[in-house]
């Protein structure tokens, strides 16, 4: 599907190019995807898409993979899953408020 074969494709080498040019372009291309959040399914999809990219991103060794995850993070801030129990929304939102306070300590 083109969530996973596309959408991820980009999101993945979004963060994981040495291009800053190419990241920045394809964030622009997301991009389009951030500003349709609040229409139904995009925020779930988002969630679906960033999961296991920008929190295992945020984490590497390589300073300009976790600067450009945290550049992605940051633009489709909150990341969140409608659908998702109260209790598990509000430890993603932790989650993602932790990392915020991580990513301003980081060097």
């Amino acid at each position: 599907c083109i969530e996973h074969e596309c959408l991820q494709d980009f999101a993945n080498h979004c963060v994981n190019t040495s291009s800053p040019a190419l990241a920045s372009s394809l964030r622009k291309i997301l991009g389009v995807f951030h500003a349709k959040k609040k229409f139904q399914n995009v925020d779930e999809m988002l969630h679906r898409i960033y999961e296991p990219i920008i929190w295992r991103s945020l984490k590497v060794a390589n300073p300009t993979v976790r600067k450009q995850a945290a550049l992605l993070f940051i633009e489709v801030f909150p990341v969140q899953d409608p659908e998702a129990p109260q209790a598990d929304f509000e430890q993603l939102m932790q989650r993602q408020i932790n990392a915020l306070a991580e990513l301003m300590m980081d060097e």
